[in-house]
């Protein structure tokens, strides 16, 4: 029973919302990918945006969801979080000009957000769930690292609950400095945490999980999870 005192997301008039995500949505994607033009993706707009009212659905549920333990939340739909299918290939030698891929960041203020998400990647070659604050901008990094520099066991407990180790077994370390962050020092007890520049722990999703009718529940616990480290993330980049 949903609590009348807990803002909801409001569903779009004439939608139903899905439990899951529809396998159409998962084939729209694939042929995207065999036919990665403007021409093509032109003639079949009708189905892009039925694959995309499709995930703005699921995304607007899982939102529901995470405002069961996270209220920072209120107020976000899934249209401020969805990322825009079009690719930037300004600066880049892949010059296809869509991703073949849906991305939802669900956080306070959502996608644009400076503030800590829960992420959700849909991609038949590479589903994966998860979030944290991935690759911060200098002032937002110096107040994680802050904030690690006081409240160090604060983080660690929000990444060792036994619901985190076993959705996501730990925070991602592939971005980290081989020495310590200017202002710090090398023998700091905390520097495994410090050196770090990216703060984010994901699970990879099978393809048949993502039109499974559990789907919902898995990820709304698997975000739950993560919740900690959400919190704690925010709480230094509130002070930006």
């Amino acid at each position: 029973m949903s609590d009348p005192a807990r803002p909801s997301c409001p569903q779009r008039p004439g939608h139903t919302f899905a439990l899951m995500l529809q396998a159409s949505t998962l084939s729209f994607l694939n042929d995207l990918s065999a036919h990665n033009t403007r021409e093509w993706f032109q003639a079949n707009r009708p189905a892009y945006e039925a694959a995309r009212d499709d995930v703005l659905s699921l995304v607007d549920q899982l939102i529901e969801r995470i405002l069961e333990f996270d209220g920072s939340l209120a107020g976000v739909v899934a249209k401020d979080c969805l990322f825009r299918i079009n690719r930037d290939t300004r600066f880049s030698k892949n010059k296809d000009p869509y991703k073949t891929n849906f991305g939802a960041a669900m956080g306070r203020g959502g996608r644009r957000s400076v503030f800590a998400s829960y992420y959700l990647h849909i991609d038949p070659n590479g589903a994966f769930l998860g979030g944290g604050s991935y690759m911060p901008p200098g002032p937002h990094l110096a107040a994680i690292r802050q904030h690690i520099d006081l409240e160090a066991a604060k983080l660690r407990a929000a990444t060792s609950t036994k619901e985190f180790r076993d959705v996501y077994g730990a925070m991602d370390t592939e971005h980290s400095l081989k020495t310590a962050p200017k202002g710090f020092d090398k023998e700091h007890p905390d520097i495994d945490l410090l050196r770090l520049k990216s703060f984010t722990a994901i699970r990879k999703v099978e393809v048949a999980e993502l039109s499974s009718p559990g789907f919902l529940d898995r990820a709304a616990a698997d975000f739950e999870a993560l919740s900690p480290l959400i919190h704690f993330l925010n709480e230094a980049l509130e002070t930006v």
